[in-house]
């Protein structure tokens, strides 16, 4: 899921908000998921401690009554539940930082609900984020796109309109309608090539440790780069035929001179 190329901001946000309230559903399960993890250590009950209770010292009062915990509760508090608010409080920590970057591009998601003047006000705000790389047509571009796809789904010869930033990227350039929104085109290509890489489990190796190795120290990070873009889309490189690149390599690199042609 991390590495996935077609996954965008917006499904991260909504695969963050439904792991934190899976952990929550978690948390509430205490009986179940300790009934699992006894059947799989093969254990019945807890082992009891004796407890320790703190002397006092001669002039001292003991004023307040301790509380004790079994080892069950201690169990339940100290590490499961420690553990799934640790894991709800981190993962609400990223999402909100992924939210707050959605936001900005929150008027390509609106084109079809709202009105006009709410469009108008979602594209300055694009354009006061990505002053520097869009200019202010972006507002009258997404207006004119509005009606654009309002119009698609008029009279007897309707199309599929596009749902989301990566299907409105591709239906532009399937119909060649980059020159007449370029702002729009450059703000969907900015928010389609946002890196994802919180959604689950990251490895616990990294693919640029492999292969940067101690034979490799003096490797420029061009070449570096080129490596682990290969090793990362392991899948598409083995299927590409590298037969006559080599080929061209070794014709390239051979020491080897014809000085006489029989």
């Amino acid at each position: 899921m991390v590495l996935k190329v077609e996954l965008d901001l917006a499904e991260a946000v909504n695969l963050l908000k439904s792991l934190a309230s899976f952990f929550l559903e978690i948390r509430k399960d205490f009986d179940g998921y300790e009934r699992k993890g006894m059947e799989l250590c093969g254990l019945t009950s807890y082992k009891i401690k004796r407890k320790q209770i703190r002397k006092l010292k001669t002039d001292e009062i003991r004023d307040n009554e301790e509380i004790y915990f079994n080892e069950r509760d201690k169990f339940r508090i100290h590490t499961f539940y420690a553990i799934i608010d640790k894991l709800t409080v981190e993962m609400d920590h990223r999402c909100q930082a992924y939210i707050g970057t959605l936001e900005k591009f929150d008027g390509l998601f609106h084109l079809n609900d709202v009105n006009v003047t709410e469009l108008q006000e979602k594209g300055r705000t694009i354009s006061k984020a990505f002053c520097h790389d869009i200019e202010n047509d972006i507002i009258e571009e997404l207006v004119h796109l509005q009606c654009h796809l309002k119009s698609l789904n008029l009279g007897s010869n309707r199309v599929a309109i596009p749902e989301n930033p990566r299907t409105l990227l591709k239906w532009l350039k399937e119909k060649e309608l980059q020159d007449i929104y370029p702002n729009v085109e450059i703000l969907l290509r900015i928010f389609n090539t946002l890196p994802i890489s919180n959604i689950s489990a990251e490895r616990s190796f990294s693919v640029l440790k492999r292969i940067k190795n101690l034979y490799r120290t003096s490797m420029i990070q061009e070449r570096v780069s080129g490596l682990a873009l290969l090793c990362l889309e392991g899948e598409f490189t083995r299927r590409i035929s590298f037969e006559e690149t080599i080929k061209l390599f070794a014709f390239a690199k051979s020491r080897k001179k014809t000085f006489l042609k029989l």
